[in-house]
Formats: C-alpha cells, sequence, structure tokens
C-alpha cells in the first residue's frame, strides 16, 4: 500500500480559512428580541459600604463600573 503524499502547508492555509469564515459569519437566532436592562441606580452610601466591603478606593471603584 503506497501512501500519497501531503501538502502540510495548503492544509494549514485552509483551516485558517475556515476559520475566518467562521467568525465573519455572526449567527443570530431568528425572531429573538432582548431586553435591555437599565443600570440600577445606587445612593451615595450604598456605594460607599460596597467600596468599602470591596476595599477599594474612588478611582479603583470607578475603574470597575464598566
Amino acid at each position: 500500500m503506497q501512501m500519497t503524499k501531503r501538502n502540510l502547508c495548503n492544509e494549514i492555509i485552509e483551516g485558517f480559512e475556515s476559520l475566518k469564515k467562521s467568525r465573519l459569519i455572526k449567527t443570530t437566532l431568528p425572531g429573538f428580541e432582548k431586553e435591555l436592562k437599565t443600570k440600577p441606580t445606587l445612593s451615595s452610601k450604598t456605594v460607599k459600604v460596597i467600596r468599602n466591603q470591596w476595599n477599594f478606593s474612588k478611582q479603583e471603584f470607578d475603574d470597575h463600573q464598566e
């Protein structure tokens, strides 16, 4: 039984092209709607309590808001 030669470079290129195609195609579910929730509002006292529990400075807390 004789083995055929494989071209590994071509196989790798084909694999990357397949990955590229699959990443470009963005599939969504038809008829699916997502309700956007609003951000909860927090009082300054609540924010201060949370910051103290986590031991965050004001700057660190603001950096983690998003």
